[in-house]
């Protein structure tokens, strides 16, 4: 699976500038997140980063149980 954050323009956090919070959020907190049920902490899945297309791509077994971190949903600026 490809997921491509390149819309967003540099600013990840929709405050209007690209800035180094940006780059913090592109460099840790991007990516997609795994856990196997709510009595275990969320784990990120391995991942190739391509900073040059701005996308990650996963080599994912399945579907079920991903999930996009709402705690990022906030900063999402389209969805």
């Amino acid at each position: 699976m490809k997921i491509w954050y390149g819309g967003a323009g540099g600013d990840l956090n929709g405050d209007g500038v690209a800035d180094s919070t940006d780059n913090a959020i592109e460099a840790k907190l991007l990516g997609l997140w795994y856990r196997e049920d709510n009595s275990v902490p969320w784990t990120q899945l391995g991942a190739s980063q391509s900073l040059d297309d701005k996308s990650f791509t996963y080599a994912l077994q399945h579907f079920c149980e991903y999930e996009i971190a709402e705690a990022l949903l906030e900063w999402s600026v389209g969805l």
